[in-house]
């Protein structure tokens, strides 16, 4: 167990004005083993139809590229009919690192992972400690009771899975890519978009406070 060596206030301020995000040392062991479940899962969750065809995020063969295309077609489709597109931009604050460990294992239970896999994936997610290293100063291990590893194979995927439902019983048109959400509506008449999309922010708003995530406020863009 390393010892706490007291930081000065300079420091602290210092590091305080950069966001940093934590780096997981994997073994590379590890990473073959993922990949060999990513593969299974991954096809498991294509054959059941699970994953949200508006994801676009960690998917092969898409991207934001096709996002961008097709949101901008949709606008300009709009646009050509004499209407205008409204549309809000969300984030999720640090998304990777607030995946609710037992949330992620109640859904990978409701999509039909059960048993064994179920408890590989509980001890995938278990045991894991983080500290922080600034200026060649250690803090003290930490359990780490949320979120996936950054950088491991299988991170992404799971955390597609925790977020999957988010776009659940909206009444606009969403568009994800991993964290990152749109949610646009032609416009046929303004008061209605306008409780359409107000509608759907209360949903995001109960979704989040379901699933211990919080949205980047400073990032939300009308």
């Amino acid at each position: 167990m390393a010892n706490v060596i007291p930081l000065s206030k300079t420091t602290v301020d210092r590091q305080l004005k950069i966001n940093y995000r934590p780096i997981s040392l994997l073994a590379s062991l590890s990473k073959v083993i993922e990949k060999v479940v990513f593969m299974r899962f991954y096809n498991f969750l294509l054959d059941i139809g699970f994953l949200n065809p508006m994801q676009s995020g960690y998917r092969p063969g898409d991207s934001t590229v096709n996002q961008i295309l097709y949101l901008t077609h949709k606008i300009y489709e709009a646009f050509e009919l004499g209407k205008e597109v409204r549309v809000v931009f969300l984030d999720i604050s640090k998304a990777f690192d607030r995946v609710w460990h037992k949330g992620l294992l109640y859904k990978l239970k409701l999509i039909g992972v059960r048993d064994t896999l179920l408890s590989w994936f509980e001890s995938y997610l278990s045991d894991r400690k983080q500290r922080v290293v600034i200026d060649g100063q250690f803090s003290q291990w930490k359990n780490i009771n949320a979120g996936v590893p950054q950088g491991s194979v299988l991170g992404p995927l799971l955390f597609l899975v925790y977020i999957n439902d988010i776009t659940e019983n909206l009444e606009t048109n969403p568009l994800l890519y991993a964290d990152d959400t749109s949610l646009f509506d032609i416009v046929e008449s303004p008061d209605i978009t306008s409780v359409k999309l107000n509608n759907d922010l209360s949903k995001f708003s109960d979704w989040e406070k379901r699933w211990l995530v919080t949205l980047t406020l400073k990032k939300l863009k009308v």
